[in-house]
């Protein structure tokens, strides 16, 4: 069993200003998008500027944090806000889902294709391949936060997570790292290849495939198992609360897997993005 390397998710603080890892991944992923689709900008539409690859995105960044903080607020704790909807603007707290996040950035996509001549499928195949750039950052930042941890499992490079984050304290599997690993897989070759030929001038989604190949690993879906988004016989729930065996009661759900919370603030720890961001 590999030791969990304890990892301050603070990253700099200044006095009352504190910069979290996860924040900083959030600006590596959309930097990272950005670097790449510049590259490809001419290949795309020798017309379009950089001025204008930059307002495509903002838009799109806006879709993925906007999206993913309503996500989560309807689909994991939605009677919470309902009685105190100004926890919606409590970002800091944290709170974010995959899903949501994926769906704002199709309807931003849709809404900047129209003012400016692409259709979806055009501008979601131009985007697609700069999708692992920000997932893979987000994995490290899960990791660094240590939530949407994995099953119980006896392999060698096992952990536990800290107490605050699994109270089971089981050795488990240590999902972050997988998904970053595959999210490099889908960032590097893809690319790399993508820069070296033209983009498909069919619009046909054909380079989403980062994207769907991604999707099951936020959520695992397990009759009678996991918690938050129900189906009828199936539960899909994410890495953290999803990890108990069928038998257990959800826990420990979303609502107790989060970071260590300040003094006095114990009833708020646990909205973060465990979520699945």
């Amino acid at each position: 069993m590999l030791p969990y390397p304890q990892i301050d998710p603070v990253a700099l603080a200044i006095g009352p200003l504190k910069i979290h890892w996860y924040g900083l991944m959030y600006l590596i992923g959309i930097g990272g998008a950005w670097l790449l689709a510049s590259r490809r900008l001419n290949r795309f539409d020798p017309t379009w500027t950089k001025e204008k690859l930059s307002d495509m995105v903002f838009w799109m960044s806006m879709g993925v944090i906007v999206g993913g903080r309503l996500g989560y607020v309807l689909f994991y704790d939605l009677s919470a806000y309902l009685a105190n909807p100004t926890l919606i603007f409590e970002v800091w707290k944290g709170g974010m889902a995959f899903h949501g996040g994926f769906i704002g950035v199709m309807l931003a996509a849709w809404w900047f294709g129209r003012r400016n001549g692409k259709s979806f499928f055009q501008l979601m195949d131009f985007i697609a391949p700069m999708v692992p750039i920000g997932l893979g950052a987000g994995r490290i930042g899960n990791f660094i936060n240590a939530e949407l941890w994995g099953k119980p499992t006896d392999v060698p490079w096992a952990m536990v997570f800290p107490p605050f984050s699994d109270p089971a304290q089981l050795a488990r599997h240590p999902s972050q790292l997988y998904q970053f690993a595959l999210e490099v897989r889908g960032a590097v070759p893809d690319p790399l290849h993508l820069l070296a030929q033209t983009p498909p001038n069919h619009g046909g989604f054909g380079d989403v495939r980062p994207v769907l190949r991604d999707f099951p690993f936020h959520r695992r879906v397990r009759a009678g198992a996991g918690c938050a988004v129900g189906l009828p016989g199936v539960r899909l729930a994410d890495h953290g609360s999803g990890s108990q065996h069928s038998d257990d009661s959800c826990w420990p759900g979303p609502a107790l897997v989060g970071l260590q919370p300040p003094a006095g603030d114990q009833d708020q720890r646990a909205i973060n993005s465990n979520a699945g961001a």
